[in-house]
């Protein structure tokens, strides 16, 4: 089979293009990840070209062994569907959870998403707490979503509470409620440990900027500042 005319890649796709769809990936802003059944991955062995192993940055051997799908370092959900195989790329962990290589995709060079070692070491928890039932990682930015950490107090509670009140499916969609994140920098190399043990408890997490950002609507120079928050999800395709 022809990897792009697999059901669970047209999935992908489409999930990448309906986020874009919905406003909420400025640019390169956002990141997708899906652990591929092993059936699925039988559907679409014939057309790998495996590539040279590189280091996670972490450890993940609950998921050694496993194949992901996942979008590209830099490259754009918007592009997702016009090109899958020059955007998103099918990735191997080795048996150590310490390595992964390319299988196929990202036909014009790169590498998965920088956000990677974020990804599996989630995805590991995520498999772990509900017996494999949970196998995409998604993570977005959502506007009016972001617009509700301006005005909401930020605890999980209360942010929940404005969810459910806001909609009938929200208390549906997600009856545990959200969990918000304190402020870390993205790319220190706590985050991905930090979000891996939030997402034990919670299926969707908003994060939040230091306290300063909210207050200050502009900084020193009179130019707006750049706010921007992070939500990510488990939700399957």
């Amino acid at each position: 089979m022809k990897f792009v005319n697999a059901p669970f890649v047209k999935g992908f796709i489409r999930m990448a293009n309906d986020g874009w769809e919905q406003g909420w990936h400025e640019r390169n802003g956002g990141n997708l990840s899906y652990r591929v059944k092993p059936a699925e991955v039988r559907q679409v062995k014939e057309n790998f070209v495996p590539k040279t192993w590189q280091p996670i940055g972490t450890s993940v051997p609950g998921v050694g062994g496993e194949y992901f799908l996942v979008t590209g370092s830099g490259k754009y959900m918007r592009n997702v569907i016009l090109d899958p195989e020059a955007n998103i790329c099918m990735i191997e962990i080795d048996k150590k959870g310490e390595k992964y290589r390319i299988v196929w995709g990202l036909k014009n060079g790169g590498r998965p998403t920088s956000e990677l070692p974020s990804h599996l070491m989630n995805h590991e928890v995520k498999k772990r707490k509900t017996n494999g039932r949970y196998r995409v990682i998604y993570h977005g930015h959502p506007a009016n979503l972001i617009a509700l950490t301006f005005v909401l107090p930020l605890e999980d509670k209360i942010f929940s509470r404005e969810l459910w009140e806001m909609a009938t499916e929200c208390p549906v969609v997600f009856p545990d409620g959200v969990g918000v994140r304190k402020y870390h920098r993205t790319f220190r190399c706590h985050f991905p440990e930090l979000s891996a043990k939030d997402l034990i408890f919670q299926r969707i997490m908003p994060g939040r900027l230091p306290e300063r950002h909210r207050r200050r609507s502009v900084d020193g120079s009179g130019r707006p500042r750049y706010r921007r928050r992070h939500f990510q999800t488990d939700e399957g395709i």
